[in-house]
């Protein structure tokens, strides 16, 4: 049921942001790859537990937090901005295959900290009210007729996997500049990850809230280039 409506929405990615350094472990092979992304909860060695949300006022830290199409805007923005001091503060937007959603998953028509996670539902119906004409969180959300179909009412909408994504079902990174796409893509190499089974995107609207969000609601696309692997390999 979930499925039908990733198909009657046109989705055709979830998408994920995490600090550039963490692509290894997520990606890698080795014996300290998480080999894939795993909920807060289900991180056995907490010396890899390097939380994005040190709040989760959405108390569900078995679940990971993704959002649909285009990452969430407005608080990428704002752990950038808070972790803009830190030495190692590159980020890569990861797109997941929206095939991961199932029965276990959860959804949001609002960010799902917003009233303490209570907003969070699962199933069919739950997915659906993520595109209703109209939502309802700290403020009312009217649809923009604009918007393609397969973005949410609020783009702060969340969907909530549980217990961990695997990397198979990681089918791109995306950059917001080529130099730094080359730059990380060769540092995966040098880890051992073989790069050339994802799509490597070029977006930097992506990286932009004020930018997406005007793209968005004039009915336009994130401008998003895919670059070619020989360029690493």
């Amino acid at each position: 049921m979930v499925q039908a409506v990733v198909k009657n929405h046109h989705i055709t990615r979830l998408c994920h942001f995490t600090k550039s350094k963490n692509l290894p472990f997520i990606l890698g092979e080795g014996v300290d790859s998480d080999n894939g992304i795993l909920a807060n909860n289900f991180i056995s060695d907490t010396s890899f537990l390097n939380k994005t949300d040190e709040n989760r006022f959405d108390n569900h830290e078995d679940f990971i937090c993704t959002s649909i199409q285009y990452p969430n805007c407005y608080y990428f923005s704002t752990v950038v901005k808070k972790n803009q001091t830190e030495i190692f503060n590159e980020w890569t937007i990861l797109g997941i295959s929206p095939e991961i959603i199932d029965d276990s998953t959860k959804f949001c028509p609002v960010n799902a900290a917003t009233k303490g996670g209570r907003m969070i539902g699962n199933g069919a119906e739950a997915f659906e009210e993520v595109f209703s004409e109209r939502v309802e969180g700290k403020r009312i959300f009217v649809r923009n007729q604009n918007y393609p179909d397969n973005v949410p009412t609020n783009v702060q909408a969340e969907v909530l996997i549980y217990n961990k994504i695997p990397k198979e079902n990681i089918t791109s990174l995306i950059f917001p500049t080529e130099a730094i796409a080359e730059k990380e893509c060769l540092r995966l190499e040098l880890c051992g990850v073989n790069v050339s089974q994802y799509d490597i995107i070029v977006s930097s609207d992506l990286f932009e809230k004020k930018e997406i969000v005007r793209l968005l609601q004039s009915g336009k696309i994130p401008e998003e280039k895919v670059l070619k692997y020989k360029q690493y390999g």
